[in-house]
């Protein structure tokens, strides 16, 4: 048996409160009684906003509680998913040269004993070595993007996270050079030795994380080792009275023009500051839920209310 999330907890925990039976609970739902106990003792994975709002509905709970119990609208688990979907889509060679480069690295500590310093830990690079024996024995692609996943996470550097989002954007080396205004070799080195607390992280990290999408490069990467360590993080300062709330949108994007010809297109600060408050522009893009009260609309959903503003609010 799984372990049980947190939703799962939640959900049981609710409808013991309201003295319901998960029978009873289905009822009131339309949720199956035997999909509401799979949940509940950990053998099905959290449903989809859909089985939500029916199970919210059933509880006469608020729907965006339960979202947000189930992960939906939390800021640590969609940086997150970011993340996933980056390794996941990031190219099999990429994958496979990733774990050819740490092969030679254990080829020379064989030669040549491990490093005699503070910096190295034994113990870390044993793990790191564990993965990396289990990702070469996945057996299809997506056994070994598993295994790869826990290997990545286990030994990626800040470089290793900065190139693996750029293949994820799908842009070139040359393309990011000019996107930073920046030097070619410059950059290369960035890919190749970026570490945590340097000045160039300092000077271009938050440039980096606008042109990648997820709003500070340094504050994502740190966000995503806290993670992998079980550590959590939040940026509510008790001390403060308000809550700072922070929306990632690429500023780069790549375009066809009516004859088939592709290009990327830059936004200004101002651009993206008036696609914030955009109607037409928020109802477009892919990367946050759009909510309606406390319902998530769905792409179908979002088109409707579309056509229905270009009549109420379009040219006469």
């Amino acid at each position: 048996m799984k372990e049980l999330t947190a939703f799962a907890k939640e959900l049981k925990k609710l409808r013991m409160a309201k003295g319901m039976s998960v029978r009873a609970l289905s009822e009131s739902s339309g949720v199956s009684h035997s999909y509401i106990s799979q949940i509940e003792n950990g053998t099905r994975d959290t449903p989809q906003p859909d089985l939500i709002k029916k199970l919210s509905k059933g509880l006469e709970m608020n729907y965006y509680s339960l979202m947000r119990t189930a992960g939906y609208l939390d800021e640590t688990n969609e940086m997150m998913q970011h993340f996933s979907k980056a390794l996941e889509k990031a190219p099999q060679e990429y994958k496979i040269n990733y774990l050819n480069d740490f092969n030679k690295k254990i080829k020379s500590f064989e030669l040549k004993g491990f490093p005699q310093s503070d910096e190295f830990d034994k113990a870390e690079y044993d793990m790191q070595l564990n993965y990396y024996k289990i990702a070469l024995n996945g057996i299809d692609e997506t056994k070994f993007y598993v295994k790869f996943k826990n290997f990545f996470i286990s030994t990626a550097k800040m470089s290793d996270y900065l190139q693996l989002l750029r293949i994820y954007r799908g842009i070139t080396i040359d393309e990011m050079t000019n996107l930073l205004e920046m030097d070619l070799l410059t950059y290369k080195s960035l890919e190749s030795k970026l570490i945590n607390e340097t000045e160039v992280i300092k000077k271009y990290g938050k440039k980096i994380g606008e042109v990648l999408g997820i709003t500070d490069f340094e504050v994502w990467v740190s966000l995503s080792k806290r993670l992998r360590s079980g550590q959590h993080y939040s940026k509510y300062n008790f001390d403060q009275e308000v809550t700072e709330i922070t929306f990632a949108v690429p500023s780069v994007i790549r375009e066809t023009d009516d004859d088939g010809n592709k290009r990327i297109v830059k936004y200004t600060k101002e651009e993206l500051k008036r696609n914030f408050y955009n109607l037409d522009f928020l109802l477009s893009q892919n990367d946050h839920v759009v909510l309606f009260k406390d319902k998530i609309l769905n792409r179908n959903e979002i088109k409707k209310i579309k056509i229905m503003l270009d009549v109420l609010l379009g040219d006469d």
